[in-house]
């Protein structure tokens, strides 16, 4: 076993510290992100009181697999566009002319938002003789 470990050591560039590091930067990260309360922490809070305790456990367990598979997917592309700098410059320019169409339509094309408050003209019926 503690060959393993020895071997575990001396694959990282800097011993231990190469492995705590990252894991002890995760944690704090993922604490800080799930400190505000979100959409996916409402909503257990909500399944909780309402369903109760086993209920809003099994919520969170399928969101954390969710995100799992989201975070695994999102390394994955981002080793993917890390290793090919052209598809980086590639994503730039696609990005570009995304912002640029969406501000013309937005600044040029777009209808203006029309008056909802309508203006009625007060009529007066005689009512009798006068």
């Amino acid at each position: 076993m503690a060959n393993m470990f020895q071997v575990a050591l001396a694959i990282s560039p800097s011993g231990i510290k190469g492995l705590v590091t990252p894991l002890f930067l995760g944690f704090i990260t993922a604490f800080i992100g799930i400190i505000p309360p979100g959409l996916i922490n409402m909503t257990a809070a909500k399944v909780n009181l309402r369903e109760g305790k086993r209920h809003a456990l099994w919520f969170v367990i399928g969101a954390v697999v969710v995100i799992f598979f989201q975070v695994f997917l999102a390394i994955l592309f981002a080793k993917i566009i890390n290793r090919r700098p052209d598809l980086v410059t590639l994503l730039r320019e696609v990005g570009l002319g995304i912002f640029i169409t969406l501000t013309i339509y937005f600044l040029w094309l777009a209808k203006k938002p029309k008056d909802k408050t309508k203006k009625f003209k007060k009529t007066v019926k005689p009512i009798g003789f006068f």
